[in-house]
């Protein structure tokens, strides 16, 4: 049975639980083990105890902390003694994603968000959003307005889309029946547009100028008044047109408040569960705001540049804040803690910068984070150690996202310096 360090002899009592069906539950009564055995050990043990043919991986959680270390190691961090019956609960280990299928654009790929309905939504250096659908269908619709590349992108219910570009501008494209109905030009920003994020009827953006601005998302009516076109199916000789002629007739919006207090561009913008904004930036900063106010509540530091954030949708995890940063860690943040513990963990394992993280949604504790490092990883952020890593591009991941396939099924997405939107089944 699984020896897994050392000549420790000593024992421990624990007690098997599990969320899986009943066939593959086993008794509760408290077994005594060697206390050396770890995660190899103990997935062992269950598949002994259920007698399975084919041995199953299994994952163990111990007092909210995966076992990535023998029994004695992890106990004695958690402070728990090896006397006291010790509940272990356990899980089947996550199986490796799948290589799924990808779309070829015409630059780096800069953007990507779940467009819902079995579709994407991609952001280009090529100054185009497009909305693509989440597998080999036909259906590509190309969106052009901006000047410049785009940066980032976001979905407002299931007919608008909003962009944020290098061009100072975010615009809102309003989609119906695969087709534009029209567009908005949000405009007040310096400097590019890093970040957007949209809630209910509400767009934050952050920038290059160091700011974030709130904004008021139009609705397909309000769109619809603006002059349809600037939508067109892609053709396979790039268009040689000049911006006056690409860009669509579009209404355009002022920002309903500005949040000031970055001292260096604005990297990322999130909102939070309870209708609040998180954003990080190059001065080394995560920051939470009050939208009403526009001032900052809490200000954490990571203690290096920050080059991407999310923040979860609460849970039984928590109201999670993920950043990732030029030091190659990423960092989640627990605002219900006290100041010395906000950093509920930092999580090592890429090789260079990382450019972007995800929470998938499917539970509260699985984030995705992409890297300069042409690589994606996939984390329980119970554990230090990612559960897969994924070689996703050649040359650097600048993005990543959990989308919904045609069928519903969660995969991984991301884009990178090479030109492909890559889909990974999970």
């Amino acid at each position: 049975m699984g020896s897994d360090d050392g000549d420790d002899e000593r024992q421990v009592q624990i007690s098997f639980k599990t969320t899986l069906e009943e066939e593959m539950c086993v008794s509760s009564a408290p077994l005594v083990v060697p206390a050396r055995l770890s995660r190899q050990g103990l997935s062992e043990v269950i598949n002994h105890l259920l007698n399975l043919e084919k041995k199953r991986p299994f994952d163990f959680l111990v007092a909210g902390t995966l076992v990535r270390s023998p029994l004695t190691s992890l106990l004695s961090k958690k402070g728990m003694s090896l006397e006291e019956v010790i509940e272990v609960e356990y899980f089947l280990v996550s199986d490796e994603p799948k290589v799924g299928p990808e779309t070829p654009h015409k630059d780096w790929v800069s953007a990507v968000c779940d467009a819902h309905g079995g579709h994407i939504a991609s952001g280009c250096y090529d100054a185009a959003v497009r909305i693509l659908p989440a597998g080999k269908g036909k259906g590509e619709l190309e969106l052009r307005g901006h000047t410049q590349p785009v940066t980032s992108v976001g979905i407002g219910g299931v007919d608008r889309c909003v962009s944020g570009s290098l061009d100072h501008s975010v615009r809102v494209w309003g989609l119906s029946k695969g087709a534009l109905q029209g567009c908005a030009r949000l405009l007040g920003h310096t400097a590019g547009v890093s970040s957007v994020g949209v809630q209910g009827d509400k767009i934050v953006s952050g920038s290059g100028d160091k700011t974030l601005k709130l904004w008021a998302l139009p609705s397909l009516e309000e769109l619809g008044g603006a002059a349809q076109g600037g939508a067109k199916k892609p053709s396979a000789k790039k268009a040689k047109t000049d911006e006056a002629a690409a860009e669509p007739a579009a209404v355009t919006r002022g920002c309903l408040a500005t949040f000031v207090g970055h001292s260096q561009p604005v990297t990322g913008a999130a909102w939070g569960e309870d209708g609040q904004v998180w954003s990080g930036s190059w001065d080394h900063s995560v920051r939470c705001w009050d939208v009403e106010t526009q001032q900052d509540i809490v200000t954490l530091s990571g203690g290096h540049a920050v080059s991407g954030l999310a923040a979860s949708a609460g849970g039984a995890g928590g109201r999670l804040v993920a950043s990732g940063h030029t030091d190659r860690a990423v960092r989640v943040w627990d605002p219900r803690t006290s100041q010395a513990a906000l950093v509920a963990h930092s999580l090592h394992s890429h090789k260079g910068w990382v450019s972007a993280v995800a929470w998938s949604g499917r539970t509260e504790w699985e984030l995705a984070s992409a890297s300069l490092d042409s690589t994606v990883k996939l984390w329980d952020i119970r554990a230090s150690v990612p559960q897969h890593t994924i070689k996703a591009h050649e040359g650097k991941v600048l993005c990543v996202a959990f989308c919904s396939d045609a069928g519903g099924a969660l995969q991984l997405v991301s884009g990178g310096e090479d030109g492909k939107l890559r889909a990974f089944g999970l």
